[in-house]
């Protein structure tokens, strides 16, 4: 828990910090300068954020040995990875509220109704499951290699890109009113998809 408290506190630094660099870096009347990129500003410090987030968490447990404690304590692999899935993403959840917590203040965003605000909330409750999925692959995959910090990030660019597009653009279509399932769906989706591999898959990818 100590552990975990650590790295979701160096996500949120590095969050504000990535925003406040966005924000500062732009002109005082930044709605001309940035357009519909405005909705894609949060999602890119989220994403940038749980990378680092899955770099640290992976660090600790290839230190830590703490899949040799999975090993003697009897535990699958299928539970690791659902349990490990879990965990994360409920920290990317608290990511993703504080990252919009910084766009709401930097960028002066303002909500219309109590719906919206629930709305952004619950779009990140599918992103943060899928990101956390693809980030316990991707662990699996590259714990093993001499490369694995380039490897985690060669492979969670690509499986997560795909999810912050879909959240991205159902943010933006919540604010112009146009019909935001497409996206949803979308993240519902490649989070079966990923669930279902990873579950398949994970044992395997670990072992090897």
């Amino acid at each position: 828990m100590y552990a975990s408290g650590l790295i979701i506190f160096a996500g949120l630094i590095f969050s504000l910090s990535l925003m406040a660099l966005i924000r500062f870096s732009l002109p005082n009347d930044f709605s001309d300068a940035t357009g519909d990129f405005l909705y894609a500003i949060p999602f890119f410090a989220y994403f940038i954020s749980a990378l680092l987030i899955l770099l640290i968490a992976q660090d600790w447990e290839f230190d830590g040995k703490a899949y040799r404690l999975y090993f003697l304590c009897g535990i699958s692999l299928e539970k690791v990875f659902v349990g490990k899935s879990i965990a994360a993403s409920m920290m990317l959840w608290i990511l993703y509220i504080f990252v919009g917590l910084w766009w709401f203040l930097f960028f002066s965003i303002s909500i219309d109704t109590f719906r919206h605000f629930l709305s952004l909330l619950l779009i990140g409750v599918p992103l943060s499951i899928g990101l956390a999925i693809c980030g316990q692959m991707v662990s699996a995959l590259a714990q093993h290699s001499a490369y694995r910090y380039f490897l985690s990030v060669a492979l969670f660019v690509p499986l997560g890109l795909p999810l912050i597009i879909a959240a991205s653009g159902q943010v933006q279509a919540l604010a112009i009113g146009l019909d935001t399932m497409k996206n949803f769906g979308l993240m519902i989706a490649a989070i079966f998809i990923y669930g279902g591999s990873g579950w398949m898959l994970y044992a395997y990818l670990f072992e090897e």
